[in-house]
């Protein structure tokens, strides 16, 4: 009779290496570091969430030109100069709902894994679209909002510094497009 001690030790090692790299898969997803990726096509892939530093949205452009999504915290005026402090985010689509979590509720997700603010001057001449500021207030469409609403740039600031009920700014997120480190443009992003 040959002794297998030896084959069942290994057998054992192995099972606890198995039981480790699968408890922190789960760890990692549960924590939400780690989410199905859905952007890909094949609906199977994982794909992990690694914090970014200063370049949050650098695929869409840098702090000097390109568009990013973020809250905005605040907007001063100091001698003729507004400036804009956001907070970059992730916008994640075409995901579906985990039932577990928040996950993806509504074909969307919302990821801050960074939290340094940014600032900004805001041009003038800055165009603001909002989508849930105002209603219709009669017709068919009463009670539904006045989407690609173009506001002031000072109804936008008085919105941002002073949040309503009816219109929590700061709870908002927005789209702003940067043209030489300056803010030419802020769209308020929709979230069903």
């Amino acid at each position: 009779m040959k002794n297998n001690k030896g084959f069942a030790s290994v057998g054992i090692i192995i099972a606890i290496i198995a039981v480790l790299v699968v408890g922190g898969v789960v760890y990692l997803f549960l924590s939400g570091q780690i989410r199905p990726d859905f952007d890909n096509g094949l609906n199977s892939n994982l794909a992990v969430q690694i914090p970014k530093d200063n370049n949050i949205s650098g695929e869409l452009g840098d702090d000097i030109n390109g568009k990013h999504i973020g809250y905005i915290n605040s907007i001063t005026s100091q001698g003729g100069t507004n400036s804009l402090v956001i907070d970059y985010v992730e916008w994640i689509t075409n995901c579906q709902a985990d039932a577990q979590t928040s996950y993806c509720m509504n074909g969307y997700d919302v990821v801050n894994n960074n939290a340094q603010l940014r600032t900004f001057v805001v041009s003038n001449n800055a165009q603001v679209t909002l989508q849930t500021y105002s209603h219709q207030t009669s017709g068919l469409d009463a009670g539904n909002f006045n989407y690609n609403e173009i506001v002031s740039l000072p109804i936008f600031i008085n919105a941002i510094n002073n949040p309503s009920v009816t219109y929590p700014a700061q709870n908002l997120l927005y789209w702003i497009t940067l043209s030489n480190g300056e803010v030419t443009k802020i769209t308020e992003q929709y979230q069903p």
